[in-house]
C-alpha cells in the first residue's frame, strides 16, 4: 500500500525498487560467503602466529628484520592467505636459519613433501624475493631496500 501510494501507481517504479531490493539481499548474501568456516576467527590465528614467527619492530633503529608490505587474500568459504613482505641485512643464509629456528620453537613442523612448515591445518612458506621482481617501472626499488635482502613469508589456512 505505501509503495503505491509513494510511487503514485506506477509500477515499473515499483519493479525498480523491488529489484534494488532484491539486488542488495543477493549482494549481502555473497560477501557473508567470504566470512564462513570462521573466516575472521581464522585471520586473526595467522597474524598472531606470523607475528611469534617473526616479530617486527620497524621503529627501532638496531631491529635486525624490517616489515615493508603486507597482502591479506580472502577466499569464499572461509579460507585465508597472508603474505608479509620483509627485507633485512641478513644474509639468506642466515635469515633461512632464523625463520627454521622461530619456526621450530613455536611449535610448527617441517613438512616432508615439500619447503614448508604445517602446524593445525595452517601452511607456512618462505620465498626469497630478488629485486628485479620488487621493481616498479615508475618507482623504481625503494631506497631502503637498495642491497637488502628481499623476504615473503606465506601462511594459508583452508
Amino acid at each position: 500500500m505505501w509503495i503505491k501510494v509513494g510511487t503514485r501507481g506506477d509500477y515499473r517504479v515499483i519493479y525498480v525498487i523491488l529489484a534494488f531490493l532484491v539486488f542488495l539481499g543477493l549482494r549481502s548474501a555473497y560477501y557473508s560467503l567470504y566470512d564462513l568456516n570462521g573466516g575472521p576467527e581464522k585471520k586473526i590465528k595467522i597474524v598472531t602466529e606470523l607475528n611469534t614467527v617473526m616479530p617486527v619492530d620497524n621503529t627501532k633503529e638496531d631491529s635486525l628484520i624490517y616489515f615493508n608490505d603486507l597482502k591479506v587474500t580472502e577466499h569464499i568459504g572461509g579460507a585465508r592467505d597472508f603474505e608479509k613482505i620483509f627485507y633485512t641485512t641478513l644474509n639468506r643464509n642466515q635469515v633461512r636459519h632464523l625463520y627454521e629456528h622461530k619456526a621450530s620453537s613455536n611449535g610448527w613442523e617441517k613438512s616432508n613433501i615439500g619447503d614448508f612448515f604445517v602446524k593445525n591445518g595452517m601452511k607456512m612458506q618462505l620465498r626469497f624475493i630478488d629485486e628485479s621482481e620488487y621493481y616498479h617501472s615508475k618507482r623504481g626499488i625503494p631506497k631502503q631496500m637498495i642491497g637488502k635482502t628481499i623476504f615473503k613469508i606465506r601462511i594459508e589456512i583452508k
